[in-house]
């Protein structure tokens, strides 16, 4: 993209976690605390599809794409906050121009293994024998992205249903699993 362009964020003004795609095809997690930024990148090809996952793990954040480890670093910054969750955006000015589908988050760090299943599993049974099994009871929400119509996205693990708020986006049956939501890079939220 030709400016940064955020596929997730939960920020609250001096805490949270930025997920975005840079001008040079990065994919950067970031996290702040307090001014503190810790950031990890992974380039990758435009117009396909790639899974990501940010986790920390004691005191290790790590960055996974497509299933591979991209980035790791120290950090022991704790996010938690009580702003909102944002997808397809940042607080206001990185808008992602793209497909996204099957958003998870869950209460605790994910290892190496479950990201890899998760990345050949990415909407439903396993599809190959993986020594892992991921603990679904720990997932706080999972936002399919599969609706194909309507402004409701359902959080099918829980309460954290949201709202397409504006933009001019649109429903895709070809998501990476089964649908998808076409952010068009213009106020979706």
């Amino acid at each position: 993209p030709a400016t940064p362009e955020a596929l997730y964020s939960k920020y609250d003004g001096s805490t949270g976690i930025l997920i975005h795609v840079d001008s040079s095809n990065l994919i950067n997690a970031l996290t702040r605390n307090a001014g503190a930024i810790t950031s990890q990148s992974a380039a990758v090809a435009t117009a396909t599809w790639h899974h990501v996952v940010f986790t920390r793990l004691s005191s290790v954040q790590y960055l996974y794409v497509n299933g591979l480890l991209a980035d790791s670093d120290a950090s022991t910054k704790d996010v938690d906050v009580s702003s909102d969750i944002n997808i397809g955006l940042d607080n206001s000015t990185l808008w992602w121009d793209g497909l996204l589908t099957e958003i998870r988050i869950y209460n605790y760090g994910l290892t190496l293994k479950e990201a890899q299943y998760l990345f050949i599993n990415p909407g439903g049974p396993s599809k190959i024998s993986i020594p892992v099994k991921i603990d679904d009871t720990n997932l706080i929400a999972h936002w399919p992205l599969d609706e194909i119509e309507g402004t409701a996205v359902a959080d099918v693990a829980g309460t954290h249903n949201g709202v397409l708020t504006a933009g001019s986006g649109s429903w895709r049956a070809n998501g990476k699993a089964n649908g998808a939501y076409h952010f068009d890079g213009v106020a979706d939220v």
